[in-house]
């Protein structure tokens, strides 16, 4: 902007974010617009996420997360058959969340994306917890229900698989995301004059 001499009204801030994702639950986002240090003075904010740069976002997704934990009081798998298991009572909990109908508007989607316990395969397990992840489309974002102008735009380039083992990201045509979000950004400044 310096080398294309491009002045703007008002002094852009550009931040990354961390915490985003998985149990972050969008800490750094929080931080940001609620105790950091230019909280006070954020008037507009725009976001990156995705790569189609033809992605606008004007709405949010509300996350709830929790962490199911099951105990039991273990022992031998031979020796101490018919005990409980937490592993069992979860499998059968997720197979009866898995057939949960949900509805088609708003959005709404639920996940069990992982699930760790026991000790040994031949140890009727303590303990198992699972993760589930319940989200729903709504009419703003964080940053919205504080009162403040918010879009998402998409990054530019080209991926795929997203969250998988496979997930992929190719540059081409990269640049057209950021230069859609600075041409977005200069529009809403000239409208400050």
């Amino acid at each position: 902007m310096n080398q294309a001499n491009i002045k703007t009204h008002q002094t852009l801030l550009f931040v990354a974010n961390v915490g985003e994702e998985g149990n972050g639950d969008l800490n750094g986002v929080r931080y940001l617009f609620k105790e950091g240090p230019y909280h006070n003075r954020l008037r507009e904010f725009i976001s990156i996420d995705g790569d189609n740069p033809a992605r606008i976002v004007n709405g949010g997704t509300g996350v709830k997360r929790y962490l199911v934990t099951l105990r039991g009081p273990g022992g031998h798998s031979y020796g101490d058959f018919g005990r409980p298991s937490p592993i069992h009572a979860a499998g059968r909990i997720i197979d009866r969340f898995a057939d949960m109908e949900v509805p088609r508007a708003p959005k709404t989607t639920f996940n069990v994306g992982r699930i760790r316990g026991g000790t040994a395969i031949n140890a009727i397990a303590q303990e198992c917890s699972f993760g589930v992840d319940l989200c729903s489309e709504e009419p703003g974002t964080l940053v919205i229900s504080l009162g403040i102008p918010a879009i998402t735009l998409g990054g530019g380039g080209n991926g795929g698989n997203a969250h998988s083992l496979n997930e992929f990201y190719e540059p081409a045509n990269g640049w057209k995301g950021p230069q859609t979000v600075l041409l977005t950004i200069l529009e809403f400044d000239s409208r400050q004059r």
